[in-house]
């Protein structure tokens, strides 16, 4: 507080509190640590051998989100995988957390590769990395992987959308790309004033930035929680990416689907 005369005094406020002050703090925290990405042995091993200390792959699928997760959980990840890495970000003291992505407050995110096509690797982020952890959290990720194309989904509210066309049906998807991008999109193009912010955003530019073949699918959601609906909009993805192959062979998709809407609405049972 100053006087009249630029004095500047020391004085506490009787509305403070000191374990809000701690919380504040840690908060900043861990806004501000940098993500940390672990590869499993096996990958460490493969990247020491190689020259560039880098996986090869010909497609990065990055899901981020509820709605995401679940579909290349049911319809690329039904298929045998082996676990290569996991990035840890925004993690307190308070959160609990079960590193498996079984919870809906788990912070981590895995990394996949398909065993029948291990060209195939495959990025699970369904938990919330902010705005300032975006960028350290793209770079960390594509640090030690050497991709042909990035496919990423991502999901937001249909209250986001501008401009809503008439007659349109919710949930419905749009798409932006990399300008060297040269395949079909599988949706029409985000139009203006549309935009995207946060870790899908921060993706397609550090593609945009290096060159990279890259498509973002944004989906647009009419509730918070997962259904059906809200994950079976990306299947037109299924047909313009390496993964139609896979995706044929999935004999348990629509099992796998209705066991994540069942466990997302025990985890949520205010929503039902």
């Amino acid at each position: 507080m100053a006087t009249f005369f630029g004095e500047v005094l020391d004085v506490a406020s009787r509305a403070f509190d000191a374990d809000d002050d701690d919380e504040d703090y840690e908060e900043k925290i861990t806004q501000a640590s940098s993500p940390i990405l672990r590869w499993s042995p096996g990958i460490r091993s493969e990247l020491k051998q190689s020259q560039d200390n880098v996986l090869n792959c010909s497609l990065l699928l990055l899901a981020i989100g509820p709605a995401p997760t679940g579909f290349v959980q049911s319809y690329v990840l039904s298929e045998e995988y082996e676990d290569i890495g996991v990035i840890i970000s925004g993690l307190t003291s308070k959160d609990n957390n079960s590193f498996q992505q079984s919870l809906h407050t788990d912070k981590s995110c895995f990394v996949y590769r398909l065993k029948r096509r291990p060209d195939i690797v495959v990025c699970q982020c369904n938990a919330r990395v902010s705005a300032e952890q975006a960028f350290h959290w793209t770079e960390k990720l594509f640090s030690n992987i050497k991709k042909s194309c990035v496919v990423i989904l991502a999901s937001t509210q249909s209250t986001e959308y501008k401009a809503l066309e008439q007659n349109q049906t919710i949930p419905f998807m749009k798409c932006l790309c990399s300008s060297v991008f040269t395949e079909k999109p599988s949706c029409d193009y985000l139009p203006q004033p549309n935009t995207v912010s946060e870790l899908p955003a921060a993706v397609l530019n550090h593609c945009q930035v290096h060159s990279i073949p890259a498509i973002l699918y944004m989906a647009y959601l009419d509730s918070v929680h997962i259904d059906a609906a809200s994950m079976k909009v990306f299947l037109p993805v299924l047909d313009n990416t390496f993964l139609k192959e896979v995706s044929k062979v999935n004999g348990k998709a629509e099992k796998s689907v209705k066991k994540l809407v069942e466990l997302n609405t025990i985890q949520n049972p205010l929503y039902i």
